[in-house]
C-alpha cells in the first residue's frame, strides 16, 4: 500500500486522485484530523507507527524547515523497514547544493537509505497562481508582487508532477535516479501576468519589489525557512529555474501541460 505524507498539498492531492481513480491502495496522510484517512505528524513521532501500519511505499513531502528534516526522515524510514520504495519530492536545482544545506540533506538520507528511492525536482507550479496558491491573490489585485528580478521560469502543472510520482510508485525502472521536472516553456512573471490578462480580460502586471541585494535582508530573518526563500528568490533571478528538460515526457510517455492552457481551465480562479 502507498501512502502520501503531505496529502492535503498542492501535489498529494492530485496524486490522491490519480491513485483513487486507478483503484490503487493508498492512504492519505495528514497532521490535521479529517484532512487525511491517518493521521500523522512529523513532530509527533508517536503517531508514526498506525499511520504506517501496511505501508511499503510513500510519497515524501519534507516536514517544515527548521524541524530537523533530514534526521527525522532518517528515523521515519529507520522506524518502518516495511517500506521499500519512497519518492521525495524536491525541488528543481537541489542536487547542486552542498550537502549541509537542509533540502539535500534530504536527498542524502535517500541516496544512503538500502530500499528503492526516487528524488522528483520540479520547477515552480502553476497552481502557485490559481485557487489556492500564495499569489492568486495578486492575480485578483492585478499586481503580481515577485522579486525574481524578471528572471525566466520552467512552470510547470503539479498534476504532472502528480502523474511522474504515480509511476515511480508503481512501476520499475526508477531506482536511485533524479529527475528534474519542468514545462515545456520558459518565461518571466512579467509575461506569466501578459498571458493571464489575455485569456482573462483582466489588467494583470507584474511588480519586482526588491534588489537582488535586499532578498537575504528580507526574508531571511534567522530561521531556516527564511534562509531558504531567500536562497530560492536569488537562485530564480540567476536563471537557475530556467532550464527545460524532458525528464517529465521521459517519465510519464506524454508532453508537459502548458501555462496557455492552464489559464484557460483556470479563468473562474481569477473572477
Amino acid at each position: 500500500m502507498i501512502a502520501l505524507t503531505g496529502a492535503s498539498g498542492k501535489t498529494g492531492r492530485d496524486l490522491a486522485a490519480l491513485l483513487a481513480e486507478r483503484g490503487i491502495a493508498h492512504v492519505r496522510l495528514s497532521s490535521r484530523p479529517g484532512c487525511g484517512d491517518r493521521v500523522f505528524d512529523w513532530t509527533d513521532r508517536a503517531t508514526w507507527g498506525a499511520a504506517l501500519e501496511g505501508v511499503d511505499s510513500l510519497y515524501l513531502v519534507k516536514p517544515p524547515h527548521g524541524t530537523g528534516m533530514a534526521e527525522l526522515v532518517a528515523d521515519l524510514l529507520a522506524s518502518a523497514p516495511a517500506i521499500r520504495r519512497v519518492v521525495l519530492l524536491s525541488e528543481m536545482g537541489r542536487g547542486d547544493k552542498p550537502d549541509a544545506d537542509p533540502d539535500r540533506a534530504v536527498e542524502r538520507v535517500l541516496e544512503r537509505w538500502d530500499g528503492e528511492w526516487t528524488l522528483l525536482r520540479p520547477s515552480w507550479f502553476f497552481q502557485n497562481f490559481s485557487a489556492g496558491g500564495g499569489f492568486r491573490a495578486g492575480v485578483v489585485d492585478g499586481t503580481i508582487a515577485l522579486p525574481t528580478g524578471g528572471a525566466p521560469v520552467s512552470w510547470l502543472d503539479t498534476r504532472d508532477i502528480a502523474e511522474a510520482a504515480l509511476v515511480a510508485l508503481t512501476e520499475d525502472g526508477h531506482c536511485c535516479r533524479g529527475y528534474t521536472l519542468t514545462g515545456p516553456e520558459s518565461f518571466g512573471v512579467p509575461e506569466l501576468a501578459r498571458r493571464i490578462g489575455v485569456v482573462t480580460g483582466r489588467i494583470v502586471e507584474a511588480a519586482d519589489p526588491l534588489r537582488v541585494e535586499e532578498l537575504a535582508t528580507t526574508y531571511d530573518d534567522g530561521t531556516e525557512r527564511g534562509s531558504y526563500y531567500a536562497e530560492l528568490l536569488v537562485d530564480v533571478r540567476e536563471g537557475r529555474y530556467a532550464d527545460i528538460t524532458t525528464d517529465l515526457e521521459d517519465l510519464t510517455g506524454r508532453a508537459p501541460r502548458t501555462f496557455d492552457d492552464f489559464v484557460r481551465e483556470h479563468a473562474d480562479d481569477w473572477k
